[in-house]
This record gives C-alpha cells, sequence and structure tokens, in this order.
C-alpha cells in the first residue's frame, strides 16, 4: 500500500541521500566579509577609486571644519603637538621629536588630544599633510579652535606643492617646515606665511 505523503521521501533530482546534505559553508575571504557587513553607502564609498575619494572627503572636510580665529591669536602658554603619536610613521615621528625638543627646551607642551583640557592661548602644532588639516580639526572641535594659533607642520620634497594641498591653506595662520627645500616649495602658496623649524633630535 503507498505510504502517506507526510512519510514518503523526497526526491532531490536523483542525487540521493549524499546529495541532501548540504556542503560545509564557503568561507569567504576576509575583506569580502567586511564589504559584506558594511552599510551600502560605505560599500559605495570603499569602491570609488582612491583619487576621487580622496578629493571628495578633503572637499567635504574643508566645508565642515572649523577656521581658526582671525587675525591670528598670540600665542600664550606653550604648544600643543599634534599628529600620528601613537603610529609609526612619518609622521608621527615628527609630533614626537617636535615634544621631545620643546621639552628639552623647557617650553610647556602637550600631546594633542581631542577633547583635552589646555591652557588659554596655546599653540596648536599639527603634523599632517595639507589636504589631511581640515579633517584634524573637524575631529578637534570648534571649541579647541576657537582663540588659538593654529600651524601646520609640512613636510614636502618636491620643488612645488600639488593643488590638492592648498586645501589646507584657509585652516592655518603659518607653516613650519623642516627644510629649507620645503620651506622653498612652500613659500609661493604661502608667502610671508612659513618659517624654517628643523625636526629635533633624541
Amino acid at each position: 500500500p503507498a505510504l502517506p505523503a507526510r512519510l514518503r521521501p523526497v526526491q532531490h533530482g536523483g542525487a540521493g541521500l549524499a546529495g541532501d546534505r548540504a556542503g560545509p559553508p564557503q568561507r569567504l575571504p576576509p575583506e569580502r566579509r567586511l564589504m559584506a557587513a558594511l552599510h551600502p553607502l560605505h560599500r559605495l564609498w570603499r569602491a570609488l577609486p582612491q583619487g576621487p575619494r580622496r578629493r571628495m572627503l578633503t572637499g567635504g572636510t574643508a566645508l565642515l571644519a572649523p577656521h581658526p580665529d582671525q587675525p591670528p591669536p598670540p600665542v600664550h602658554h606653550g604648544i600643543a603637538v599634534g599628529g600620528e603619536l601613537d603610529q609609526a610613521s612619518g609622521l608621527g615621528e615628527g609630533a614626537r621629536l617636535m615634544l621631545h625638543a620643546l621639552g628639552q627646551l623647557g617650553v610647556p607642551c602637550w600631546p594633542l588630544r581631542p577633547g583635552m583640557d589646555l591652557p588659554p592661548g596655546a599653540a596648536l602644532v599639527l603634523h599632517t599633510t595639507a589636504p589631511a588639516l581640515p579633517l584634524a580639526l573637524l575631529r578637534l572641535g570648534r571649541a579647541m579652535v576657537r582663540g588659538r594659533r593654529v600651524i601646520g607642520y609640512w613636510n614636502w620634497e618636491l620643488p612645488s606643492v600639488p593643488d590638492a594641498w592648498r586645501a589646507g591653506l584657509p585652516f592655518v595662520h603659518e607653516v613650519w617646515a623642516p627644510s629649507r627645500f620645503s620651506l622653498d616649495a612652500l613659500l609661493p602658496v604661502l608667502p610671508g606665511r612659513v618659517r624654517l623649524a628643523p625636526r629635533g633630535s633624541r
């Protein structure tokens, strides 16, 4: 006699019992798992070529970042040094060397962190590239920037700076350059606002 429907074996195109078992799930490579977890807009952003993505980020942060006060405020009570302080990079090492040199000279100085309390009038010296400066100020916040002199510490080792660096010009009162070569490259875009400030040493 025919079996009731609930007891009949399910047919799978002749694959038999071995075909009924699903194989182990295929493990996506790490970069594919990251993309799958990201918000669709973030995935779209990461899919853009690096050049356009960098220009959009620079332009967007330049619109939102706080501008330094004008005229340039006087400097009181020391210097806060910002940059990739926790990174093993040229920018990070430059910032650490400056903190060490300022300390050796007896100048009050602090590693700059968002939200920290600084004395009124302490200057901000930022070891970033010029296009990244608006983003650095945006992270610090308007209250941190207000009433302080903002100084970029920029290193460029070609005869002229690229157009992308102009995005950072409205966000500094002056620029310190680590070498005469960098100073000469920066002077045409910041006449009268570039000083030579060689890196310190340990």
